[in-house]
């Protein structure tokens, strides 16, 4: 069945549709497959544009309104129709804003629309990622540290790491504290002894191959790269910020685990500052591209 990925280049005023158009002249299309690339302010990229124009399995869509609108009908194209997928270049947190919607980016977006648990994995080249909590205040993170939530994550992890690469599939969950030291046998907080003991025999009975929880500064440790399918991290800076150091943005794509269709995107913002200027990296995007060709196989 021939597949078609929605590619919403985002914040028109962002190096989305620079990024996208580089990307989608370096990276070799499956035969099955069909890329629609929504995009606005083309002169922004036009000699990519003119380029990629060329190339059959590329259906061009110019758009004048706004790209929350776009993600709006891609996503309605994707849950009828279960050969679509979807890439998104970066769209400001302030496009939902000027919607008048209350949505703090695309997974929440997402989740709200769906009314269903979503966690977002990050895919690079030295280590995986899996977000506990994603765009939260810090004040608010302790709170959402509970048992329920913490196996709704391990579950959702669990089952995408059957979608990675042979070599990393058969390896175990690693399982992050939310406190320094993971707690220090509650010397530093108490929130991962008030629910590891539960979670773990929940992983045992469920047969989800988990250990922790791991103390964060030392888990990233180079030794620990090739030990894990996933790090499983308590909230969003404790995890993105060894991945987006380590992995720049040479490389690197998000995954929204847990939505009935396949989602990928760029790790990075919209680099207003670059706009225009021909000078963004497109290795974001290129992975983002990738590894939407492999998980729709």
């Amino acid at each position: 069945m021939a597949k078609k990925i929605l590619l919403l280049t985002g914040s028109v005023d962002g190096i989305g549709l620079e990024v996208a158009c580089k990307a989608l002249l370096k990276v070799k299309i499956p035969g099955d497959t069909q890329i629609a690339l929504y995009f606005q302010n083309a002169r922004s990229a036009e000699k990519y544009i003119k380029k990629i124009s060329a190339k059959k399995q590329i259906l061009l869509i110019p758009r004048a309104d706004d790209p929350v609108d776009w993600l709006i009908e891609a996503t309605q194209l994707c849950l009828k129709n279960k050969n679509f997928a979807m890439v998104n270049g970066p769209l400001n947190k302030t496009d939902f804003k000027k919607k008048n919607l209350a949505f703090v980016g695309h997974t929440d977006y997402f989740s709200q629309l769906l009314n269903i648990p979503l966690r977002m994995a990050f895919l690079g080249t030295k280590f995986q990622v899996v977000l506990h909590s994603d765009h939260l205040p810090m004040n608010q993170v302790a709170e959402n540290f509970t048992q329920q939530k913490i196996q709704e994550t391990l579950q959702l992890a669990h089952l995408a790491k059957r979608h990675l690469p042979a070599k990393l599939k058969k390896l175990p969950l690693a399982w992050l504290g939310l406190n320094p030291h993971a707690g220090e046998q509650t010397m530093i907080g108490n929130e991962e002894a008030a629910v590891s003991d539960a979670i773990l025999a929940w992983a045992k009975k469920k047969k989800v191959n988990l250990q922790g929880p791991l103390v964060p500064d030392a888990a990233f440790l180079p030794k620990n790269w090739n030990k894990f399918s996933f790090f499983v991290c308590a909230y969003h800076d404790q995890g993105l910020i060894p991945f987006k150091a380590l992995h720049g943005q040479k490389e690197g794509a998000h995954w929204t685990l847990g939505l009935p269709f396949v989602r990928t995107s760029v790790d990075h913002g919209t680099a207003a500052d670059l706009f225009g200027k021909n000078k963004a990296d497109c290795g974001s995007m290129k992975s983002a591209l990738m590894w939407c060709f492999q998980l729709m196989r």
